[in-house]
C-alpha cells in the first residue's frame, strides 16, 4: 500500500447542502494526475461521505495500481491509497464489510505470470487487513463481486485456467474472511464470458455475461441462473440477429424477474455505420423475455451498470455518442418499468466522459462515478465524481485549475471508426521519444505490434492497421511514450 502525492480538481464546488429545493448535496469532481485514472465503483459510506474504486497510472513506479478515494460529503478528499504490486492492479469494485470495513475487489498480475482475482480487506482508514489471491496457471479476470446473505462474498470472472476451453463464467464464493469455499465454470467449448452477479432472492445466483458457445455464434447474450451451491438450474441466451450482444449488467427487480444491461453492435447509427448500442432487456424469473428497448436511438452508445429505484423505475449509466462538438457524454437514463422514457441526463464536456457505476443516495439523490477527458486539463482520463438531485441535478460546471501542464504525449482517436478493414491511429509527441504501439482484443492478448520502441520526431505521426485477417469486434489499441500510457477503442465491423 502506498501512500499518494496526487491532486483533485474542483469542477464546481456550489455543493451547498440547501443549494436545491430538497437541500440535496450536489457536485461534481473530478482526481488524478496526468496519467490514465478511472473510477469503476462508488459507494456511500457512514456520515454521508462517499468511498471510490478505480484504476490509477499517475502515482507509483510505471505501474498500474487499484486507486480507493474517500471523500466527506461534499466530494472533498478525506484520504486515498494505492494498492498492488509490481505489474497491473485495478479497481474493479468494493462493498462494505461487517465491521465497518470494506472489501476490495482488483483483477492482477503482479503475483504471478498471468490474471489473477484478489480480494483485500481494508479498515475504513484504508489500513489492510488482509489480502487474497485466487486463480489458476492460466488468467483468471475479475469483474464483478456481490455480498452473500452469509457475510461472505461471490466473485465473477472470465476464466482461461478451468472449464470447457477458450473462456468460461468462473464462479468463486469466498467467506468473511477470504477463504474460497467453492469455485464452478460454465459454459461451452466456445467463449463464454462472465461479467456481472447477484444473489437472487432464493439463495442463489444470476450470472450474466455473453457467449459464442450457444446462440448466435458471433455471440449472444448469456444468462445463468444457479441454486445457493452455484450448481446450474437454467440459461437462457439473447440478442438482436446476426449482431454481437454482450450483458454488463444483471439486476434482480422486486418482481423477481431480471433486468440486464447490454451492449450490442446494432445499427445505423448517427455516424452512418454500425456501432455499439445500449440494448436493456426485462426478463421474468424464469428468463422470459418481457421487453427490451434500444436507448438513445442511432447514436453510438454503451452502458456499465443499473439500479431499480423504489418506484420501480430503472435507471441505466453508460455513455453516448452526441456529436463531433460534444463528443462522448457520461448518461444516466430513467426507464419506467414497461421500458418506456422517462428522463435521459448528460453530463461531461467536449471530449470523453462515462459513468461506471451509481448509487441511489440516502438524501434520494445519486452519486455516479466514471472517467472524463473533457475535464482533465490537457491531461489523459481522470476520476469523474457526480452527486446529483433526485431529478439529475448538479451544479454548473466552471474550469477553474490551479494547474495545466502541456501534454508531451496525445493518442487521438482513429479514423473512420468503425472501420473496415483499415484505419489509421493517429497520435501527437511534443517532443522527440520512443514509442511503442500495440493494438489488443477485449481479453488483453496482442494482436499486431504496430511500432516497437524506435525513437520519434516531434509532431503528428498516422500509423495504419489493417485488420484483414481478424474478426469483427472490439480492439484497443495503447501507446507507450514518455512514460505515459494511454488507451483508445476501435470497432471493426464486416
Amino acid at each position: 500500500m502506498k501512500r499518494l502525492a496526487w491532486a483533485v480538481y474542483v469542477l464546481s464546488v456550489c455543493a451547498v447542502l440547501n443549494g436545491t429545493a430538497s437541500g440535496q448535496a450536489i457536485f461534481e469532481r473530478h482526481y488524478g494526475g496526468e496519467r490514465y485514472d478511472a473510477g469503476n465503483d462508488v459507494l456511500e459510506i457512514p456520515g454521508g461521505g462517499f468511498l471510490l474504486i478505480g484504476t490509477t497510472r499517475s502515482v507509483s513506479d510505471d505501474t498500474t495500481d487499484a486507486w480507493v478515494i474517500s471523500t466527506d460529503a461534499l466530494g472533498n478528499p478525506l484520504w486515498t491509497n494505492t494498492y498492488g504490486g509490481s505489474g497491473f492492479d485495478s479497481g474493479i469494485s468494493l462493498l462494505p464489510a461487517s465491521d465497518g470495513g470494506y472489501i476490495l475487489t482488483l483483477a492482477t498480475n503482479s503475483f504471478s505470470d498471468s490474471y489473477d482475482i484478489r480480494l483485500i480487506k481494508i479498515e475504513a482508514s484504508g489500513a489492510v487487513d488482509w489480502a487474497k489471491t485466487y486463480g489458476g496457471a492460466r488468467s483468471d479476470y475479475v469483474h464483478d463481486m456481490a455480498p452473500t446473505a452469509d457475510g461472505g462474498y461471490v466473485v465473477i470472472a472470465h476464466t482461461v485456467s478451468f472449464g470447457m476451453g477458450g473462456l468460461d463464467f468462473y464462479l468463486l464464493k469466498v467467506a468473511q474472511n477470504g477463504d474460497s469455499l467453492w469455485s464452478r465454470t460454465y459454459g461451452g467449448v466456445g467463449w463464454d464470458w462472465g461479467g456481472s452477479v447477484q444473489q437472487t432472492m432464493d439463495g442463489g445466483f444470476i450470472l450474466a455475461g455473453d457467449t459464442k458457445s450457444f446462440g448466435d455464434e458471433r455471440g449472444d447474450v448469456f444468462l445463468v441462473k444457479t441454486d445457493a451451491s452455484g450448481d446450474t438450474l437454467w440459461t437462457k441466451t439473447y440478442g438482436q440477429p446476426d449482431n454481437p450482444d454482450r450483458a454488463l449488467c444483471v439486476v434482480q427487480t422486486a418482481d423477481g424477474g431480471f433486468l440486464l444491461a447490454c451492449e450490442s453492435i446494432g445499427g445505423p447509427s448517427a455516424i452512418g455505420a454500425e456501432g455499439l448500442i445500449s440494448l436493456i432487456i426485462k426478463t421474468d424469473a424464469m428468463g422470459g423475455e418481457q421487453w427490451s428497448t434500444v436507448l438513445h436511438g442511432s447514436n453510438l452508445s454503451s452502458p456499465a451498470n443499473a439500479l431499480e429505484l423504489e418506484n420501480g423505475d430503472y435507471l441505466v449509466v453508460g455513455d453516448v455518442f452526441r456529436g463531433e462538438e460534444q463528443g462522448l457524454d457520461a448518461y444516466a437514463t430513467r426507464l419506467a418499468g414497461d421500458g418506456s422514457l422517462v428522463s435521459e441526463w448528460f453530463y461531461g464536456g467536449s471530449k470523453s466522459d462515462r459513468f461506471n457505476a451509481v448509487q441511489q443516495t440516502a438524501d434520494g439523490g445519486f452519486v455516479f462515478v466514471g472517467m472524463t477527458d473533457s475535464y482533465a486539463p490537457d491531461m489523459d482520463t481522470q476520476v469523474y465524481l457526480v452527486k446529483t438531485d433526485a431529478d439529475g441535478n448538479v451544479t454548473e460546471i466552471h474550469d477553474d485549475f490551479a494547474e495545466v501542464r502541456p501534454r508531451t504525449v496525445r493518442l487521438m482517436g482513429n479514423y473512420p471508426n468503425p472501420f473496415n478493414p483499415t484505419t489509421t491511429v493517429r497520435f501527437e509527441l511534443s517532443h522527440a521519444m520512443h514509442v511503442t504501439l500495440t493494438v489488443h482484443d477485449l481479453y488483453g492478448r496482442e494482436i499486431q505490434l504496430l511500432l516497437d520502441g524506435k525513437l520519434h520526431d516531434p509532431g503528428s505521426h498516422r500509423i495504419a492497421f489493417d485488420a484483414t485477417a481478424l474478426p469483427s469486434g472490439v480492439y484497443f489499441y495503447s501507446l507507450i511514450a514518455g512514460g505515459q500510457l494511454q488507451t483508445r477503442k476501435m470497432l471493426l465491423l464486416r
